[in-house]
């Protein structure tokens, strides 16, 4: 735990990629307010520093989405939801609404959701149909 730092560092990995001992690490590195990257308990959300994560994490989900909006969604909706674990239950209403306003972030409800009219109309869990996403879904 982080306490009394003017900011710390947040690292944001790729699902399922966490760098192996010996290995250049692909991580971002995005310096936050304390007040996000630790659990210490505050009042109020710093919204400009909430914004700076969300903004990292939409970057990041727009590398790694291969331009498939449904797959954007739930990249950035799952970093999102990792890194508003970290807040103090006080805030993460207020963070989701700021993520959801300004970035179209989806609960973990609404992407299930997704993924069910997906497979129900012929589309992998991309967004692609099926035959014709280059990660091989559906060939």
């Amino acid at each position: 735990m982080i306490a009394d730092a003017a900011s710390a560092v947040l690292f944001i990995h790729p699902p399922g990629s966490f760098p192996h001992a010996g290995e250049a690490s692909g991580f971002l590195e995005v310096f936050v307010m304390s007040t996000i990257a630790c659990d210490t308990p505050r009042s109020t959300l710093d919204e400009s520093a909430w914004q700076a994560v969300c903004k990292t994490a939409a970057e990041h989900a727009q590398r790694g989405c291969g331009l498939s909006w449904e797959h954007w969604v739930t990249l950035f909706s799952s970093e999102i939801d990792a890194q508003v674990s970290r807040l103090p239950e006080s805030q993460r209403v207020h963070a989701l609404e700021i993520a959801a306003q300004g970035w179209d972030y989806a609960t973990p409800v609404e992407r299930q959701e997704t993924q069910e009219w997906l497979a129900e109309n012929g589309c992998c869990s991309h967004g692609i149909t099926l035959g014709c996403c280059p990660a091989g879904y559906g060939s």
